[in-house]
């Protein structure tokens, strides 16, 4: 696979039109990152994705309250007409300021219904270039991953050719080591060889002993 050449606009340009999962809600990207390794300009993004969104929850819980509140207002200008008189000064001051709250309410709506309908533009701008960042990061992960999976390989294929030849060294020297102890076997007999054996063997354990000593 060759490297990327494209520029982020060329990125956006092939990503048109193309339905992107909310990344920040996607646990299959955020697994992509190992723990405490995204890049600033990635968790700046992460960040305004994620302010977006919770802008959106907040907008409509309120206009679901304002609406609510605008209902409630409602009943009760309806409930007290039957009472509002001219000469009662008191009920009609209260409708008319129950008017007025109605307006101010019908006004909150309205902006934060315009609001809320800018948000998707702006949700969809900020993931797609949240996702333009991720591919570029990701990208270089990858390459650099590959860069070292090719000297890792090499390392294994170093080692398999050291290995093949120590492996070829341990057989001759085993080898050696049979020829030897047989031709003595057969020479002295197995008394004598036992006697050489005990001999030897502490000799050698003794000195083993000392090499390691000095070593330390």
């Amino acid at each position: 696979m060759s490297k990327l050449s494209k520029k982020p606009d060329d990125f956006r340009e092939a990503l048109a039109g193309k339905k992107i999962p909310i990344l920040t809600l996607d646990q299959k990207w955020h697994q992509l990152f190992p723990p405490d390794t995204k890049p600033d300009d990635i968790k700046e993004l992460e960040d305004k994705v994620n302010s977006l969104l919770k802008r959106q929850g907040q907008l409509n819980v309120d206009i679901k309250d304002l609406k609510k509140s605008k209902s409630r207002i409602m009943q009760s200008i309806v409930a007290n007409m039957d009472d509002v008189t001219t000469s009662d000064k008191v009920m009609a001051k209260k409708v008319e300021e129950q008017q007025k709250m109605i307006l101010q309410i019908n006004e909150a709506i309205r902006r934060n219904e315009d609001e809320l309908l800018d948000i998707p533009y702006d949700l969809k701008e900020a993931n797609t270039e949240l996702m333009v960042c991720s591919m570029n990061y990701f990208y270089q992960q990858f390459y650099e991953n590959q860069d070292d999976i090719s000297k890792i390989d090499e390392w294994i294929d170093d080692f398999k050719s050291q290995l093949r030849e120590k492996l070829i060294e341990k057989q001759a020297k085993t080898k050696n080591n049979r020829r030897m102890y047989s031709y003595m076997h057969d020479i002295f007999g197995p008394e004598i060889i036992a006697i050489f054996d005990l001999n030897y063997d502490e000799t050698h354990e003794n000195s083993k002993n000392q090499d390691d000593d000095e070593d330390e």
